[in-house]
Order: structure tokens, then sequence, then C-alpha cells
């Protein structure tokens, strides 16, 4: 049985990657399941890192931390879930998705959640 979307975003708090966020989780739940397996990865790869916001910032995911946490490997793991984020809708999570300007703020939507 697969977990709901507001189980794993309460489930995602408690990975010591995003246990310290400013500002909570500013993305919607197509994105949750990639933030899962970005938060499980830096987990293991950097235990001490800690996000400092994770957001949506024209359509693409933004996460920040510290600079003193700054590391090549950590910011390949960032890029490439940003980079999935890109193709991913961000209110259901399907692929393929695009840029959408709705309301004059960009979103990454599949063609469904566009309509």
């Amino acid at each position: 049985m697969s977990m709901t979307k507001g189980a794993l975003r309460e489930k995602l708090k408690t990975l010591p990657f995003f246990s310290e966020l400013r500002y909570g989780l500013e993305v919607k739940d197509g994105w949750l399941d990639l933030l899962s397996e970005l938060g499980l990865a830096v987990t293991l790869q950097f235990p001490e890192v800690r996000a400092d916001r994770v957001k949506v910032k024209f359509g693409g995911l933004r996460v920040s931390y510290p600079s003193a946490y700054h590391h090549p490997e950590l910011e390949t793991l960032i890029r490439a879930a940003a980079s999935r984020a890109v193709n991913t809708c961000e209110e259901c999570g399907a692929s393929p998705a695009d840029l959408v300007s709705k309301r004059g703020w960009g979103f990454t939507l599949c063609a469904g959640c566009a309509k």
C-alpha cells in the first residue's frame, strides 16, 4: 500500500536533511517522491547537512543549504533532483510536464493539470 501524500510530507520532515527547514516544504505534492529520494540520498552521503529551504521558483525546484556544507557531490544530487522536477508535474507527479504560465506565475505541469 502506498503512502498518502500527507503522510509522505510528514515523513520527509523526519529526514535529517529536511528537519530544519525555516519555511517547511514549499512545494506541491507532485514533487514529494523525488524529494524523498533526494533526502534519503543526502542523508546517507552527507548526514550532517541540513537544508534551509525547499521551494518552487520560476517553475523549478530550489533547494538551499548553508554554504559551509558546500560539496560538489551534494550539488550533483540537488541538480539531479531539480532536473527531474523540470519534467515532473508539481501537482500530480506525472511526466512529461512543461513550464506553464498561469496568472503571471510559472508552474511545471502535465497536460491534465495545465487545463
